[in-house]
């Protein structure tokens, strides 16, 4: 009797404690003794709940590990919890092909854009370098128009003063042969005197001559003054001559600078124009000098954003690599259909069903013996729409109730 029992109450107290360790979320291992009858029918059956619970973890640890590439099959059309599970590497795998396509997509133009980035801000520091040149030109170029309009200016200032100088040297001309002939004609009043003070001379020395012993002194003094008439004679002569020398050389020196006069009025005039293109040259190269400026300040600003946009864009690499580092930890295949990664050979076939007689010996299910397998679906870039879409679809074309929540992309 008490082995009767035994034989009874042993199978139920160890299926009671795996049926508790199961619900409690622990994996005990299979059953290994054998019972006889139904009780054995029961081990069977919890020794594939097991191997199920231990397939199902395991899937979940691939999973976890981040291999996509993992086959789930359903055990019967009633395994809820293996369809649910594929379903979720499905949309997963889904998720991750097309965040690994973006993110690639993203990298890639990051790239480019920093290094178009990159060139523009070369470009723009070699414009901003061209234009400080021209700029350090121009002011170079503006001082020494400044320096021409300044001498321009001492030079219209000297011109004027010489040709007042020289109006005011013809006046003085002018007025030196009047003196000169002034001069010259009270000379010719000389020469006459001194021509009768000789003809006196003469005359007091016949008249001595007359008086014999008593005229000999005054013959003396006729004689003296006779010869300093013919002196001052003489010399009016030569007074005269210099003075009409004089005035000849004074009439051409006026002559001369009443042809002076016009040239140097005219020299003014030409410096005073001089003077006025200088300023308005000066005028427009400060203009130059400014506009260049206010190019240099637009260019150094484009460079500093280019600058700042081959930053932003080196930065958008760099999070699209740690992007991309990070989708390389799921394996997944790609486009050709290629793993992306060594991994073991995929398992394409249905597993077989394992499992013996069910207690109640009637296999649960609706009979057709048909796998309802369920594959991985890669997403294509969306042809019609900008960026990235998925398609939340299994692969019998359903799609559940939450697919809402995943947004396009």
């Amino acid at each position: 009797m008490n082995d009767t029992l035994d034989a009874v109450i042993g199978p139920l107290n160890v299926a009671a404690e795996y049926v508790d360790r199961i619900s409690k979320g622990d994996i005990p291992p299979k059953i290994t003794v054998s019972y006889k009858g139904d009780f054995n029918e029961i081990k069977n059956n919890l020794n594939l709940l097991i191997e199920a619970m231990n397939e199902i973890a395991g899937v979940a640890q691939q999973i976890a590990d981040g291999n996509l590439l993992v086959e789930v099959n359903k055990r019967s059309e009633q395994d809820k919890l293996m369809e649910s599970m594929a379903l979720m590497l499905e949309k997963l795998t889904e998720v991750v092909a097309n965040v690994q396509m973006a993110s690639n997509q993203v990298a890639a133009g990051s790239q480019g854009m920093s290094s178009t980035a990159e060139q523009i801000a070369q470009g723009a520091s070699e414009q901003a370098a061209s234009a400080e040149e021209v700029s350090s030109s121009m002011e170079e170029m503006t001082s020494n128009i400044m320096q021409n309009a300044d001498n321009a200016q001492q030079t219209e200032k000297i011109a004027v003063k010489s040709a007042a100088d020289a109006i005011e040297g013809g006046h003085a001309v002018e007025e030196t042969v009047a003196a000169m002939k002034e001069i010259a004609s009270k000379i010719s009043i000389i020469e006459e005197i001194a021509r009768q003070t000789n003809m006196l001379a003469l005359n007091a020395a016949i008249e001595a001559a007359r008086a014999g012993e008593h005229g000999k002194g005054f013959a003396v003094v006729a004689a003296e003054v006779r010869r300093l008439a013919e002196r001052s004679q003489t010399a009016a002569g030569e007074i005269n001559r210099l003075s009409a020398s004089s005035v000849q050389v004074a009439e051409k020196a006026g002559q001369m600078l009443s042809q002076i006069v016009p040239a140097i009025q005219k020299t003014a005039d030409l410096v005073q124009e001089i003077n006025a293109a200088s300023n308005e040259q000066k005028n427009g190269a400060d203009q130059i000098n400014k506009a260049i400026q206010q190019l240099d300040q637009i260019i150094q600003q484009n460079a500093a954003a280019s600058e700042e946009m081959a930053s932003t864009a080196e930065g958008l690499t760099l999070e699209a690599t740690q992007l991309q580092t990070t989708v390389e930890f799921f394996r997944i295949e790609d486009n050709a259909g290629r793993r992306q990664q060594h991994l073991p050979a995929r398992v394409t076939e249905t597993m077989p069903d394992r499992r013996g007689k069910p207690y109640s010996k009637q296999r649960p299910g609706n009979g057709n013996g048909k796998n309802m397998g369920i594959g991985v679906k890669i997403v294509r870039p969306s042809e019609k729409l900008s960026g990235y879409s998925l398609d939340m679809s299994d692969s019998r074309g359903k799609k559940d109730v939450r697919d809402a929540e995943f947004e396009k992309y």
